[in-house]
């Protein structure tokens, strides 16, 4: 795992959900990616004057996201034809609860990817800063 962690970043919210977060996200990305592969994980101040906002980003060498299945995979039980690469289950709740999470704390989610060009996703959370 390679990653790049702002030390200055801190977020207003539940630490325990925060990280829930986090650990379902870094989860997804190894779940879904082929054995031994790379995943980054970055935390840093969105650039810009005056920046008030908390990026958090993994990403991975996976199966990636079809751009027609990247609202759905928030959705309660909005899985893909995709399938873990270690034979794992996959319940299709686990991003669902991050969207939930996140807007809670009013920040927002997305994943950027498109399999068709290149292999793999980056999933992006954005929070509020102190």
């Amino acid at each position: 795992m390679n990653s790049d962690l702002d030390a200055n970043c801190i977020i207003l919210g539940d630490r325990f959900q925060v990280l829930e977060v986090i650990d379902n996200l870094v989860n997804n990305s190894i779940k879904y990616s082929p054995i031994g592969s790379e995943i980054s994980v970055s935390l840093f101040r969105k650039p810009g004057v005056n920046s008030n906002k908390i990026i958090f980003k993994v990403s991975d060498n996976g199966v990636g996201v079809k751009p027609e299945d990247q609202q759905r995979i928030f959705s309660e039980y909005g899985q893909t034809e995709n399938k873990p690469t270690g034979g794992e289950n996959s319940s299709g709740l686990g991003l669902s609860i991050v969207k939930e999470i996140v807007n809670w704390h009013n920040g927002r989610v997305w994943v950027e990817s498109n399999p068709s060009e290149k292999p793999g996703s980056t999933f992006i959370v954005e929070f509020p800063a102190i």
